[in-house]
């Protein structure tokens, strides 16, 4: 599973602390969602006169609590924003079963699977190159609170990774 985004630098760049978090912002740009040999949403990394309107944020945060949720022994759903009709359900068993699903017939548009430890390994990597995307773009962002309940949550995943 792989999610590569692109953030609108513009934007992001031009806020301040108070301003982000009075106007509750989030973190927008362009995102795919590479599973397999399916694709879901718009990148054109060398583009930067477009702005992406997807919730870059929303994604790392629910990757994350994905992770947790299948340590926890739980499955795992998530909405897809802009594509009304998909969501991802995500269970374990061996291995880590990902599906696309139409939620108006309950089709599955789409199956994947990997390993616990190839997931684990892409949240750690993810989180740290958004936080770093972040800090290159505007670093007083990093205190916000959007960016803090996301590092909350990233160190929930990490604490039951030690149990």
């Amino acid at each position: 599973m792989y999610i590569k985004w692109k953030i609108n630098n513009q934007e992001l760049s031009e806020y301040s602390l108070e301003e982000f978090d009075k106007n509750d912002e989030s973190v927008y740009g362009f995102m795919l969602l590479e599973l397999g040999d399916f694709q879901l949403g718009y990148l054109d990394e060398d583009n930067d006169l477009c702005e992406g309107n997807e919730d870059i944020a929303y994604y790392i945060d629910k990757l994350i609590e994905c992770g947790s949720a299948l340590l926890e022994g739980r499955k795992f759903k998530v909405l897809l924003l802009n594509s009304n009709l998909l969501e991802i359900h995500v269970a374990m068993n061996q291995n880590v079963k990902i599906e696309v699903v139409n939620i108006m017939n309950k089709d599955v548009e789409y199956d994947y699977t990997i390993n616990l430890d190839e997931l684990i390994s892409e949240i750690k990597n993810d989180y740290a190159k958004y936080i770093e995307d972040i800090k290159e773009i505007n670093e007083c962002i990093l205190k916000s609170k959007l960016i803090s309940e996301t590092d909350r949550v990233y160190r929930d995943f990490l604490t039951l990774l030690d149990k």
